[in-house]
């Protein structure tokens, strides 16, 4: 039996991640990327036809107003994101084949590019409108790495120092650029029966880890160095696992199922800061025991090359550096 999967059309794909993203949302989807409503239920109704074809089940499913994983999607979610993430950088690539002007890479994760990167963006562009930026979203392995090999002129990552230097192969300029803490966000349902374990939570003070249990988490994917290390850390505090209801990639991701009522968000500081208001008003939020779940310090990384010439490029490109330090104080 022949049991190959469809080619599925890379519209279908991008259309599966922005509803992702936008936590099953369509109508929030079809503005992000900018096509009408029709054709977003013309999109639906195709991915769900040939992701179905393969094993009997679609990516998603229509949950009352809302577009849910399957769990065939949870599988497929993440190297789906990277397929489209590759993409862009490949369209961004070639788009830019052709420009003449001095270009400086950035590569960072995807709430510090909607963060404290865009905003320095937006400031570096005033002042250098002779110059072309690139920016992309690649795990934080790949930055380190992209880094090192000339790919990237600089990156923002989370890694130690030790991981940095095991990646790179090579002496790169580590610079601290802020701490972001961890913290709990949720928005349970009247219903919800974990409701009163979270509203046992202290206010007041921060939350240890030995009070978490009774809670449904909402967590990266196994495979990811975050949720490895949130695993570490809540057994070595506790001798105990997580309650894990939902892993999905993306902090965004993970904040907009939190908000929908699904469960209980471990997420930094820096992530919510990046959300619309309305959503943030939706979100209850705890402060975690830094002892239990340290803060990351936030790193920006470049070769040393880069850091000591006095070159014009280089000096444009301490133009920039300086502007994102700035963006993170004002954070």
């Amino acid at each position: 039996m022949d049991t190959a999967v469809p080619p599925i059309p890379l519209d279908l794909l991008q259309t599966f991640v922005q509803v992702v993203r936008c936590g099953g949302n369509a109508a929030e989807a079809a503005g992000e990327l900018q096509i009408s409503q029709p054709t977003m239920s013309k999109r639906l109704s195709a991915l769900r036809r040939l992701t179905s074809e393969p094993v009997g089940e679609p990516w998603l499913m229509l949950v009352g107003k809302r577009w849910k994983l399957t769990e065939e999607g949870q599988r497929v979610v993440n190297a789906v994101t990277d397929v489209v993430q590759r993409y862009d950088q490949l369209h961004s690539f070639v788009a830019a084949s052709c420009d003449e002007r001095p270009a400086i890479t950035i590569a960072c994760g995807q709430h510090a590019a909607a963060g404290f990167v865009q905003t320095a963006v937006k400031q570096f562009l005033k002042q250098h409108s002779d110059v072309r930026l690139r920016l992309a979203t690649p795990r934080g392995k790949a930055r380190i790495e992209g880094v090192a090999a000339g790919i990237y002129d600089m990156a923002v990552v989370t890694d130690s120092p030790a991981t940095i230097r095991r990646l790179a192969r090579m002496d790169l300029q580590i610079e601290d650029l802020f701490d972001d803490h961890f913290v709990l966000a949720a928005n349970p349902s009247a219903g919800s029966p974990w409701k009163a374990a979270w509203n046992a939570l202290p206010s007041d003070r921060p939350v240890a880890a030995k009070n978490l249990f009774e809670l449904p988490f909402l967590l990266p994917e196994p495979d990811s160095s975050r949720r490895r290390q949130f695993d570490h850390w809540t057994f070595k505090a506790t001798g105990r696992v997580l309650n894990v209801v939902l892993e999905c990639g993306g902090w965004q991701t993970i904040i907009r199922f939190a908000a929908s009522g699904l469960g209980v968000g471990l997420v930094p500081v820096s992530a919510l800061q990046t959300l619309p208001a309305l959503l943030r008003t939706k979100l209850a939020v705890r402060s975690l025991r830094p002892t239990d779940f340290p803060p990351d310090a936030v790193r920006l990384i470049t070769r040393r090359d880069i850091d000591q010439s006095q070159t014009h490029d280089n000096r444009t490109r301490h133009d920039f550096m300086r502007l994102l330090r700035a963006a993170t104080r004002a954070g």
